[in-house]
């Protein structure tokens, strides 16, 4: 992998980047600047599954059409591959050893699983900044001595850094 510094990104801030929410300009930021190759970003493996699957929520709730859902679909695959084949993101399998730091977090936050393992693989990945949506995976990460920002709530923020430091 390339020697950038590298943002890690949750699945509710990757579903950020292909519809449009509260936080979508820092993440757009952060994708641009991997197609820059000003960074690197990172994710889970499972984070795949889960940004589907939310988008598959959002269907079904009425958020997104389905010619929308479709678009968001194949944009999330065709960028995906495309930053993984030129090296400026990375996506990390979903190890034994991430799983068992994962369920240690658990407990110590009151975490779902599925935030604990985006703890687990963002420090693995040592990322300088993990972008998240969710209040308690920040809160969470910060405690385990991340530098993690919630993009709803903070969006300015993560602007300013992703513009300073990458």
């Amino acid at each position: 992998m390339n020697g950038l510094q590298k943002v890690y990104l949750d699945s509710n801030a990757i579903v950020k980047r292909y519809v449009k929410e509260r936080g979508t300009h820092a993440v757009n930021l952060a994708y641009s600047k991997a197609s820059l190759a000003d960074l690197t970003l990172a994710f889970s493996l499972w984070n795949v599954g889960e940004v589907i699957g939310v988008l598959d929520t959002y269907k079904q709730r009425g958020w997104i059409s389905q010619p929308n859902y479709d678009k968001a679909i194949t944009l999330f695959a065709n960028e995906t591959l495309r930053l993984a084949r030129i090296a400026m993101l990375q996506v990390i399998p979903l190890y034994g050893y991430l799983l068992v730091d994962a369920w240690k977090l658990i407990p110590r936050h009151h975490l779902y699983e599925a935030d604990a393992i985006q703890i687990s693989t963002s420090k693995h990945t040592e990322a300088r900044l993990l972008l998240t949506a969710d209040k308690r995976l920040a809160q969470a990460a910060i405690a385990e001595g991340l530098n993690a920002i919630n993009v709803e709530d903070e969006d300015e923020k993560a602007i300013r850094i992703l513009e300073k430091n990458f």
